[in-house]
C-alpha cells in the first residue's frame, strides 16, 4: 500500500513456527557487515539478483542508472545529496525534455533541488504540477537511442509529523522513514510523461526499472535499511558510509534508526532481513516466518523471486498498515505489539495479513510494473489476490474462504456492493469508493476469473502473465489478451462486467 486507505479486514491470526536458524546483529556493532550472500559479488549490479536473474542485465543494458550519495545530519531531519543519472532515451520519439518526479513536495515544501547539470551545462529548476514536477529541458534534442549524464544536488528536510502523508515520509520516534525521496524519472509512454498531480486516492510511483547505486552518510550509530544489497560500509570519524547496489527497481527506499536490530534468515539464494526494535525481537521471528511462508508460496505459484534480499522494516505509520517499496516491506510499528489494540482490534489480526499483502507487492508493483494512477487495480486486486493464495497454500482452502470473506467481501459491502468498474483511475473514484473497489471488487474479479478458467488454466496464466511483464509494464488490454490466449476464451462479457 502507498498513500492508501486502511485495509479494514479482520482475520483469524495463525500462530506458525519454523525450525529455520535466525540471526541477529544490533546497533552495538561499529561497522556492519556488508550483507551479501555467500558467493555474490560487491562489484556490479548482479549482486541484487540471484543466478537466474541475472541475464536481465545484458538484455536491457540501457536501463536508467542512478548514482547518489546522501547525508544524514546528526538531527535526522536534515539531508541534502547527490545524484547523477544515465539516462537513455527508450522511447521511439526524440525528446526535448525530460521530467523528474518530487514526491516528497506533494505534502510540503521538502525537497528542493539546488544544481541542475546536463551535458556539462547548468540549467534552472522548472517545477510544475505543485512543486512535484522538474522539468528539464535538453540542451540537444535526445533521440531514440542516445544517452544523456543529469547531475543534481538536492536538499531534503523531513518532517517530524505524520503531515498528510500517512507517516511514510518522516522522522518520529527515533525512526527516519524516507519514502519515494529521491527525484526519480516517471515512465514516458502514450500519453506523454506521467507527471499528474498526485491524487488523493491510491499510489504514487509509476517508473521503469533502474539500476541504483547510493552510497548513506550516517551517524555512526545508525542502522540503515535499504533496497538492494549492501556492498561495503566504512568508519568516517563519528559517522559511517555505508554502500548500496539495487536493481532492477522501480525505487530504492530507506529507513534508518540508531535502534534498529537486525534478524535474518536464507532462503535458497535469497536472504529475508527483519527491523525493528529489540523489544518486538518475538514479532520480527514471526514476521520472518510470514515472510518466508510467502517468498515461497508466490515463487511456486507466479514465479521466482529473482532477488538477493528482502527486507522487512517496521515504521511509523498513521492510517497505513504497510507499504511496499523496492525489495523492501514496511510494516506499521503500531501492529509489532501483538496484545495491543490498533483501530479497535488486537494486532495480531492484521499483522500477517498485512505482511503477505506487502511481500506480493514485490511480484506486482515492482517486478510487474502497472500504472498506479491509471489503473490501481493491477496491481492492488493482484496483491490482494496472492494473499488469498498464501492462505490457501500455508492453511488450507477454509482459510482461503474466510479471508476472502473478511477481507474483499467485507470492503465491497461497506458501499453496498455497488458495481462499479473496477479499472478507473484512482483520481475517478470518491474517497469512500476506492479501498471498496480497488481492495475489495478487484480481487474478487480476479477470483472469478479462476473460476471461468479453471485452477488448471489460471494458474498457467498467472505464470504466463509474470514472465511476460516482468521488468516491464503491464495494463489492462495486455491482461486480458493474455488472458484470452491461455483460455482460448472470449472474456469480453466477464470484463464489461467487472472492469470496465
Amino acid at each position: 500500500m502507498k498513500n492508501k486507505l486502511i485495509i479494514s479486514f479482520l482475520f483469524l491470526f495463525f500462530i506458525v513456527t519454523a525450525c529455520t536458524k535466525t540471526a541477529s546483529i544490533n546497533n552495538t556493532e561499529t561497522i556492519l557487515p556488508s550483507g551479501l550472500p555467500s558467493g555474490f559479488a560487491a562489484d556490479d549490479y548482479s549482486s541484487d539478483l540471484i543466478l537466474s536473474a541475472r541475464s536481465v542485465l545484458k538484455e536491457q543494458p540501457d536501463m536508467t542508472r542512478y548514482t547518489v550519495s546522501l547525508f544524514v545530519e546528526e538531527d535526522y531531519q536534515h539531508l541534502h545529496g547527490r545524484e547523477s543519472v544515465q539516462y537513455t532515451n527508450r522511447e521511439d520519439v526524440p525528446l526535448s525534455e525530460v521530467y523528474f518526479r518530487l514526491f516528497p513536495n506533494n505534502s510540503g515544501d521538502n525537497l528542493t533541488i539546488t544544481r541542475i547539470i546536463v551535458d556539462d551545462v547548468d540549467l534552472e529548476p522548472m517545477l510544475e504540477n505543485d512543486s512535484t514536477a522538474l522539468r528539464l529541458e535538453m540542451p540537444e534534442i535526445l533521440e531514440p537511442g542516445q544517452s544523456t549524464l543529469i547531475e543534481l544536488e538536492f536538499e531534503l528536510t523531513v518532517p517530524s509529523d505524520f503531515h498528510g502523508n500517512y507517516g511514510l515520509f518522516v522522522y518520529y520516534d527515533n525512526i527516519l522513514a524516507l519514502d519515494q525521496w529521491m527525484p526519480i524519472i516517471p515512465v514516458y509512454d502514450d500519453e506523454g510523461w506521467n507527471v499528474e498531480i498526485p491524487p488523493t486516492n491510491g499510489d504514487l510511483p509509476f517508473t521503469d526499472v533502474s539500476l541504483f547505486r547510493v552510497d548513506v552518510n550516517v551517524p555512526l550509530d545508525a542502522v540503515i535499511v535499504g533496497t538492494g544489497v549492501k556492498t561495503g560500509s566504512r568508519r568516517e570519524g563519528n559517522r559511517r558510509v555505508d554502500n548500496f547496489v539495487a536493481g532492477p527497481n522501480r525505487d530504492f527506499y530507506l529507513a534508518i534508526s540508531p535502534k534498529f536490530e537486525m534478524l535474518q534468515r536464507e532462503i535458497e539464494e535469497t536472504v529475508i532481513r527483519s527491523y525493528t526494535f529489540p523489544e518486538y525481537r518475538t514479532t520480527s521471528e514471526k514476521l520472518l516466518d510470514f515472510a518466508e511462508n510467502a517468498v515461497r508460496a508466490f515463487s511456486d505459484h507466479v514465479g521466482l523471486y529473482p532477488y538477493a534480499e528482502i527486507d522487512l522494516v517496521s515504521t511509523p505509520m498513521h492510517g497505513a498498515l504497510g507499504m511496499e517499496y523496492s525489495g523492501v516491506s514496511a510494516i506499521s510499528i503500531e501492529l509489532y505489539d501483538m496484545d495491543a489494540y490498533v483501530y479497535g482490534k488486537p494486532a495480531r489480526v492484521f499483522l500477517e495479513t498485512a505482511l503477505a499483502h506487502e511481500i506480493a507487492h514485490h511480484w506486482f508493483f515492482n517486478v510487474v510494473g502497472s500504472d498506479q494512477v491509471d489503473e490501481p487495480w493491477l496491481d492492488e486486486g493482484m496483491a490482494q489476490y496472492m494473499t488469498n493464495l498464501y492462505y490457501q497454500t500455508v492453511y488450507g482452502d477454509n482459510a482461503a474462504e474466510e479471508y476472502r470473506t473478511n477481507s474483499w467481501e467485507y470492503s465491497w459491502r461497506k458501499i453496498n456492493q455497488h458495481e462499479i468498474p473496477i479499472g478507473k483511475g484512482s483520481a475517478e473514484y470518491a474517497a469512500r469508493e476506492y479501498q471498496p473497489i480497488i481492495y475489495g471488487r478487484a480481487p474478487l474479479f480476479i477470483f472469478t476469473l479462476q473460476q471461468l478458467m479453471g485452477d488448471e488454466q489460471f494458474s498457467q496464466f498467472l505464470k504466463r502473465y509474470y514472465n511476460t511483464y516482468q521488468w516491464g509494464i503491464a495494463d489492462t488490454q495486455g491482461f486480458r489478451v493474455l488472458a484470452e490466449e491461455v483460455c482460448e476464451c472470449d472474456l469480453s462479457e466477464v470484463f464489461s462486467q467487472w472492469v470496465y
